[in-house]
């Protein structure tokens, strides 16, 4: 994967993480941003546009609304998709988001990005740090191939 590869990302949600990594992305690759409930005079993407043509989904929601849009989403996305998400705690069922997109997409990849990213930084550019866990093999590679470029 070289330097200059743009990908298709969907970004759900857009609260502070959400905006933050939608500024962290902006500049290289093409974005789509979904809401719930999006500002007045602000429109948000529809899903079954958007999920099909993704190379990356990135949860950027609270742990309990992955189940729901997981299960959205999951008939339009192609089997390569890769499912990021940073969202720390448990559903209503006691379960890690990681779980939950494991469960619903029932196929890997399956990504989980953790660490002390502040979200006010990262939208100043300044530098960001975070972990990533993964089962399936060459996820690493594909996330690094993301954020290459980025400050985090």
């Amino acid at each position: 994967m070289s330097a200059t590869t743009s990908y298709r990302v969907l970004i759900l949600g857009h609260g502070e993480m959400g905006h933050a990594l939608e500024t962290l992305l902006g500049a290289r690759h093409r974005l789509a941003v979904w809401e719930r409930q999006p500002p007045p005079g602000r429109k948000t993407v529809r899903l079954e546009d958007e999920a099909p043509a993704a190379e990356f989904v990135l949860f950027c929601l609270p742990a309990t609304a992955h189940a729901p849009l997981a299960e959205r989403i999951r008939s339009y996305l192609k089997k390569d998709t890769l499912c990021l998400t940073i969202a720390k705690g448990l559903d209503d069922g006691g379960r890690t988001p990681a779980e939950v997109l494991t469960g619903a997409f029932g196929r890997e990849p399956v990504a989980v990005v953790y660490g002390p990213m502040i979200a006010e930084e990262i939208r100043a550019g300044k530098t960001a740090y975070a972990q990533c866990g993964a089962v399936a093999s060459g996820v690493s590679d594909r996330l690094l191939a993301l954020f290459r470029g980025s400050a985090l």
